[in-house]
């Protein structure tokens, strides 16, 4: 079925298409279009159904009503749980989303903002690859409206919304040492990325502050490429060489991966080594045994940017002061950190 237009209704009417667009754009009354004109043409429209064509309207008013997303990695649950909450924090607002993933990629990263400034986006949420710094300092100068989420450029200043990734990983490590461990690795990947860097910090910061000693060779970097067996690798010299009788894992995707490695190995959590991870999603609830995790507000991070971007998108030519937001993450203590024999409810 033929979509509706301005056309369509101007001519059955025998009134300009400007006449028409006037009032579908509530501006008759202020242009002086007689009531009656407009009350057969919003008629008529609503009979028909029509659809307002939102780049054309965009291209009219200045807006889409659209905003781009582009996430690092859309299939891994921490993103999609926060792409879930920017699409209901906008669907209230009638505004509509477009999803890119990266996949961690800067060419495609810088190619995916490129397409969705062509597709006339009022703005962005960006959880960028840290690995594009011109392609945000361009948005910056054409006073591009744009949100940072999850990673940021600290030496940029831009709107963003992170969590406190130094203090959830101090929180996790600390937790590992009262468990009586002083010999605790961390698994990391992207050591570029400066959310990655600060949990390295929070890390750093609570073996200094239990006087442990430590050796670099204690942080493991897992590439993405060929994960599974440099993860093997990086367990095997851990655990059998250097005796670590626990281990912090950067995010979700590396803890998941580490477990099947363990399992492998059969090496038993939490008897032959204690593990924490960085981000918690609702899988290690019920694995056995269940994982100790730092909670990201998911939710929080979602609505936050949706918020800041629209502000800034309807403050539009003014001088905005740019937001940082700093949300505090929570210490999900399970079964995987703690010694057997645990309770039921654990």
């Amino acid at each position: 079925m033929k979509n509706v237009s301005i056309n369509d209704i101007a001519g059955a009417l025998h009134v300009s298409k400007t006449t028409v667009s006037l009032v579908l754009n509530n501006k008759g009354d202020a242009l002086g279009i007689s009531k009656r004109t407009q009350s057969r043409i919003l008629k008529l429209a609503k009979k028909l159904n029509y659809q307002p064509n939102k780049i054309a309207k965009g291209l009219i008013l200045g807006k889409t009503e659209t905003i781009g997303v582009v996430l690092a990695d859309i299939s891994n649950v921490f993103y999609s749980k926060i792409a879930r909450a920017i699409e209901d924090s906008l669907s209230h607002r009638e505004y509509q989303v477009l999803f890119l993933s990266s996949d961690e990629d800067p060419a495609k990263e810088k190619k995916g903002i490129e397409i969705l400034k062509h597709r006339i986006v009022d703005g962005f949420i960006i959880s960028t690859t840290q690995l594009n710094k011109n392609i945000i300092l361009q948005l910056q100068e054409e006073n591009y409206p744009f949100v940072l989420i999850d990673r940021h450029f600290p030496d940029i200043h831009t709107n963003s919304v992170i969590v406190d990734n130094r203090g959830g990983a101090l929180a996790a490590t600390e937790h590992l040492i009262t468990m009586g461990h002083n010999k605790i690795a961390h698994l990391t990947l992207s050591t570029h990325l400066y959310a990655i860097q600060q949990r390295i910090a929070g890390y750093r910061q609570a073996l200094e502050a239990h006087r442990i000693a430590f050796s670099p060779d204690w942080i493991q970097d897992i590439p993405y490429t060929n994960a599974k067996k440099r993860m093997m690798i990086a367990l095997k010299t851990l655990i059998s060489i250097k005796g670590m009788t626990a281990l912090f894992f950067a995010n979700n995707r590396l803890t998941i991966l580490a477990l099947q490695c363990l399992q492998d190995m059969k090496i038993n959590v939490p008897n032959d080594v204690a593990i924490a991870s960085f981000d918690d999603v609702d899988t290690f609830k019920v694995t056995h045994p269940s994982i100790t995790a730092v909670e990201q507000p998911l939710e929080a991070i979602g609505k936050y940017a949706v918020d800041i971007l629209i502000e800034e998108i309807n403050n539009s030519g003014k001088m905005n002061p740019k937001k940082q937001v700093i949300l505090p993450t929570k210490l999900i203590i399970r079964q995987s950190s703690r010694k057997y024999p645990v309770t039921a409810d654990s």
